[in-house]
């Protein structure tokens, strides 16, 4: 019987990464989510001032006779509530999870109808592939803390986006050694660079599986396994991507200064997703596959 692979987690987490937060068990501070985002100056003679001017001339060395504090905090400064990408009202619609479940993956059981439709998924766009793939196992991520940050994100995107599904099934081929740090940690864009950097320095995902089984996106391990990743993606409002981007471009018609959620190799017909914030992807599935052997 197949066994499920448990990964260790330590430590708690309250604050997620790319800016939103989270109310979890051990004491964590609440934070009124529904509050308007805005940078408020803080008068001079207020305690608030004095300690952050006190601070940030403690550590200037040289420079602490060469600078002068203008102001600490915009005037006048507002983002529209349901505008920011990371801060907004985000309590209905978000799944509850048991952020004290272990990390795992977990083999699905090839006559379960979850295995029947990810394997479905998969080679509905394997192409030319078709043939040359046979599928090996397919492993379910079980990682509350990604899962929730994902949901989380998610959410925030529903009310700010444009476009009405924020949400699409994309695939991510990758190395054995990378599989295992993705389904620990999640998807990285710190490690970007190592297959592609043509629409961006971020994590690209391809709608077409037969992208994702080329071997220069997923190459063979020593037993000529690949490795492939299902992942639920936020792509939101999208835009073409450039070689030098490290970030999705300004929207135009904004007033406060936001991004698109992502970018594309083709605004028209995207076949390539690139996302820039580690929260926009959530793992669901690791496919393990192998090419098929021509008959001897």
């Amino acid at each position: 019987m197949a066994r499920s692979l448990v990964f260790p987690c330590h430590g708690s987490y309250t604050v997620l990464p790319g800016g939103s937060y989270a109310v979890l068990p051990g004491g964590a501070e609440e934070v009124d989510l529904d509050e308007e985002v805005k940078l408020m100056p803080l008068a001079e003679n207020s305690e608030e001032f004095c300690e952050a001017v006190r601070h940030f001339y403690a550590t200037l060395e040289d420079f602490h006779n060469k600078i002068r504090v203008v102001k600490v905090g915009p005037p006048g400064w507002r983002i529209p509530r349901n505008s920011h990408p990371h801060w907004c009202w985000i309590s209905a619609g978000v799944e509850e999870v048991d952020l004290d479940e272990e990390v795992k993956l977990m083999p699905l059981a090839e006559d379960s109808e979850e295995f029947c439709e990810a394997v479905r998924h998969f080679y509905a766009t394997l192409e030319d592939f078709h043939n040359k793939i046979h599928v090996v196992k397919v492993e379910k991520l079980i990682h509350p803390l990604l899962y929730k940050q994902y949901q989380l994100k998610k959410a925030c995107m529903e009310k700010t986006c444009s476009t009405r599904n924020v949400e699409q099934v994309l695939f991510h081929g990758t190395t054995e050694q990378s599989s295992r740090e993705i389904c620990l940690h999640g998807f990285n864009r710190s490690f970007c660079g190592k297959n592609a950097t043509l629409y961006g320095l971020g994590v690209y995902f391809a709608v077409n599986a037969v992208l994702s089984v080329q071997d220069k996106y997923s190459p063979c391990s020593a037993d000529g396994s690949k490795y492939i990743f299902m992942a639920k993606t936020l792509t939101g409002d999208y835009a073409a991507g450039r070689k030098d981007m490290r970030a999705p471009p300004l929207k135009e018609a904004s007033e406060a200064p936001l991004r698109y959620d992502s970018v594309v190799d083709n605004p028209r017909k995207p076949g390539i997703f690139v996302i820039f914030n580690d929260t926009q992807a959530y793992p669901q599935y690791l496919i393990t596959c192998q090419r098929v052997k021509p008959p001897a």
